[in-house]
């Protein structure tokens, strides 16, 4: 596994390739291109792109679930600076238990993300389609929760919070 130093580089790197891709004009006085806009969803990143950034992910979800406490800080904040890769990055749905595990991890590290609105939905979407493939989501949120921010940092609650408020939910 390549060291967090590196894969913040590389994040870094990659953050400046895709945010001009997401940075194209949109004229919202058209509205022509803003229905266009959304049946075609935002440009397309090249498929090298999207495969380097889920490796990169996998990078950082493994220093974040190995790491200290002081490690998975530095990871919030490397996503935090990196709003593109934020936002583009992505690890495939697994339906197994350690598939949900990362993207609980995945969640977890983004901390409330660019709107911790959007956040909520994406756990209850998780919960859902994990129950829905029989696996048991509760142990998986509090093994997370652990892990996971404290601060409440868009006046919601912390990402810990939220994880326990869910595994209390789909607890047997």
């Amino acid at each position: 596994m390549p060291d967090l130093q590196d894969v913040e580089r590389r994040v870094v790197r990659l953050d400046r390739e895709i945010q001009p891709i997401l940075d194209q004009p949109l004229d919202v006085r058209s509205p022509q291109e803003r229905v266009q806009r959304m049946m075609t969803g935002p440009p397309l990143i090249d498929q090298d792109t999207v495969v380097h950034g889920e490796m990169l992910l996998r990078a950082l979800l493994a220093h974040y679930a190995d790491g200290d406490d002081a490690t998975r800080v530095t990871i919030r904040r490397i996503l935090r600076d990196n709003q593109s890769f934020l936002w583009a990055a992505h690890v495939p749905w697994e339906a197994t238990t350690g598939g949900v595990r990362l993207q609980v991890l995945w969640l977890s590290a983004r901390d409330g993300g660019m709107d911790m609105r959007d956040e909520i939905v994406s756990l209850d979407h998780l919960c859902t389609r994990a129950g829905n493939a029989g696996i048991e989501i509760a142990p998986i949120l509090r093994e997370v929760a652990e892990l996971s921010g404290d601060e409440d940092r868009q006046g919601m609650g912390s990402m810990k919070e939220l994880l326990l408020s869910r595994a209390h939910r789909y607890a047997d």
